[in-house]
């Protein structure tokens, strides 16, 4: 069944991997190749290992500076601008969550393991936050840097979540 009605060239990206409904076309792209993502802008990256690249916008999770309908969120070792695809009353800090995009604009998937209060599955959302604000965390989880040191995109220094330390 043909539900993909994006030019040729184009991935529909839906809220969850193989939904039906409405989506959004994204350029298909070669990571790592000069002149990349004419159509929209944005980055190449490669999803699904490497299987499904396409173009899509960093953004920066922590002023959520994505066009409006869409949230940013964490892919791979950046942030990207993606439709949400949360279920509705869900999303929030401490819900389960089972893709990228499964929690409200603010907060991200993480592992259960990583964080006090997650008794929906393997995974829950949690807040976003400023490394260099006010720890807005419940103990015992605390700001902590998403990122590993040195491996920061630029401009995302300050971004880190909700966890348990480490």
């Amino acid at each position: 069944e043909e539900n993909d009605d994006c030019d040729k060239g184009f991935f529909c990206m839906t809220k969850t991997s193989g939904d039906t409904g409405d989506g959004v076309c994204y350029e298909f792209c070669v990571p790592n190749s000069p002149d990349q993502c004419q159509a929209g802008g944005g980055d190449c990256i490669p999803f699904n290992d490497g299987v499904l690249p396409i173009c899509q916008t960093a953004c920066d999770p922590l002023i959520q500076d994505c066009p409006s309908g869409m949230g940013c969120y964490a892919a791979f070792d950046n942030f990207v601008c993606a439709r949400p695809g949360y279920d509705d009353g869900k999303g929030n800090d401490g819900d389960d969550c089972y893709t990228i995009q499964s929690c409200l604009p603010g907060n991200v998937c993480v592992s259960a393991d990583s964080l006090d209060a997650c008794t929906g599955g393997d995974a829950c959302c949690t807040p976003i936050c400023d490394l260099t604000g006010t720890d807005p965390c419940s103990t015992p989880e605390e700001c902590t840097p998403w990122f590993e040191a040195g491996s920061e995109p630029p401009g995302l220094e300050d971004v880190g979540a909700c966890t348990i330390p480490a």
